[in-house]
This record gives structure tokens, C-alpha cells and sequence, in this order.
């Protein structure tokens, strides 16, 4: 009799060790796939808004200008600032494949500048579809493990597997240990991944540029005036 309790102990454990394993491992991979998808978005972001960013950090030049941008325009303060500081002197770098048009010093920063304003926005809009997909796979993976635990309480599981060693034989392979019952439920639990907005920036929308344009030319007024040596016709062809 021993042995059939023995056995069905077993069955019965091995049933719930595969529907709750199978179920923990699609939350796994799940949150895997969240984790990829947040290193591919942020290398992105670094490609698109960083990039258009630094150009016009690298246009505007003075920090006054820079803070009255950042004002203008919402945006998080010194938003990629490092890169600018950290790439402020390879100029012909970081405009490089960029549409130098005008004929005058002056025509040719305006139109860098609001080409790289009006990119900046497309990359921006971009980068909020790419954050809302995140977020929702962030609430799905949360809504999944609350799921599990709706269908796998821990604590009942494991109350039940020890009913189960007290009407088995007390095989030691099959038995648990009760003093490392709390650390076993611990291993047991699943912690959902960090929300979105602790490991990337939430970037608000800016206004277009039709809508600020005389503030934006203002701007880039002051930057050309600010530096009298800087001539971006000289970039073309480097």
C-alpha cells in the first residue's frame, strides 16, 4: 500500500512540477524577449534622437542656447548631453551625410538646423510606438504572472505537497525539507521585470517645428552670431 502511495505522491507531483514550470518558463521568456526588445529600442534611440540631438546641441554650442532649447521644445534636460560633450569636437563627424543647403553662413545653420529639428520629431514619434509596444508588453507580462498566481498558489502547492510526503512512505527523495520551506517558496516566486520608465526615457512629444519657428530662428541666430568662425559650407565633401 506503502508503494502505490509512494507512486501516486509522485504522479501527482510531477503534474504540478510541469504545469507550473511550463507555465514559469513563458513568463521567462516573455520577459527575455522584453529585455532584447528594450536594448535593440535603446540602441535606436541613441541612432535617432541621440544623433539629431548632438547635431543640434553641435549647432546651438553655447549651453545658454542648449537650455533655451530644452525649454523651448519640453525636452528632458541634458538629454544626451554626454554624447554632445563627448563628441563636441569632430564636427564634420557628426554631420556627415547631412544635406548641407544655402548659400550663405547663415542660410546654411538655419537649414542644418530645422533639418535636423524636423528629423528629430519623425524620430521622436518613432521612438513613442516603439516605448508604447514595450509598455504593453511590460503590462502583459505582469498581467501573465498574475495569472500563474492566480493558478499557482505557492503556499497552497506546497502545503499540499507536504500532505503528500505525510501520507507517502517518507521517501527522502520525495519528502520536503521543513526548515528550508521558506527558502524554497522564495525560489518558487516570480518578480516581474522593472517598468519601462526605469530603464528607458519616457521623451515627450515636441512641437512641430512650423509651430515655434520663430523662436527656433531666434535661436539659431544667436548660435551663428555666437560663433563667427563656424562655417558649415567648409564641411562639405569631409
Amino acid at each position: 500500500m506503502d508503494n502505490i502511495d509512494t507512486l501516486l505522491a509522485l504522479e501527482v507531483k510531477q503534474e504540478i512540477a510541469r504545469r507550473y514550470f511550463g507555465f514559469r518558463k513563458t513568463i521567462e521568456t516573455d520577459t527575455e524577449v522584453y529585455f532584447r526588445n528594450i536594448q535593440e529600442v535603446s540602441r535606436q534611440l541613441e541612432k535617432t534622437v541621440g544623433h539629431e540631438l548632438v547635431r543640434i546641441y553641435t549647432l546651438l554650442n553655447q549651453e545658454d542656447l542648449i537650455n533655451e532649447f530644452i525649454a523651448i521644445t519640453g525636452l528632458p534636460e541634458r538629454l544626451f548631453m554626454d554624447s554632445f560633450i563627448n563628441t563636441a569636437p569632430t564636427r564634420s563627424r557628426i554631420f556627415s551625410n547631412q544635406c548641407i543647403r544655402g548659400f550663405t553662413r547663415k542660410g546654411c545653420l538655419h537649414n542644418m538646423f530645422f533639418d535636423a529639428y524636423t528629423k528629430l520629431c519623425r524620430d521622436i514619434h518613432e521612438y513613442h510606438r516603439s516605448y508604447q509596444k514595450l509598455a504593453e508588453d511590460h503590462e502583459t507580462i505582469t498581467q501573465e504572472i498574475q495569472l500563474f498566481y492566480r493558478k499557482n498558489d505557492i503556499q497552497s502547492i506546497l502545503q499540499f505537497l507536504r500532505s503528500l510526503d505525510r501520507n507517502s512512505s517518507r521517501d527522502a527523495a520525495l519528502s520536503f525539507n521543513t526548515t528550508s520551506h521558506g527558502e524554497l517558496e522564495r525560489k518558487l516566486q516570480i518578480e516581474p521585470p522593472p517598468p519601462l520608465s526605469e530603464l528607458l526615457p519616457n521623451i515627450p512629444a515636441i512641437p512641430e517645428a512650423k509651430t515655434i519657428r520663430t523662436k527656433l530662428k531666434t535661436l539659431v541666430t544667436k548660435a551663428c552670431r555666437q560663433q563667427p568662425f563656424f562655417d558649415p559650407r567648409h564641411l562639405k565633401g569631409k
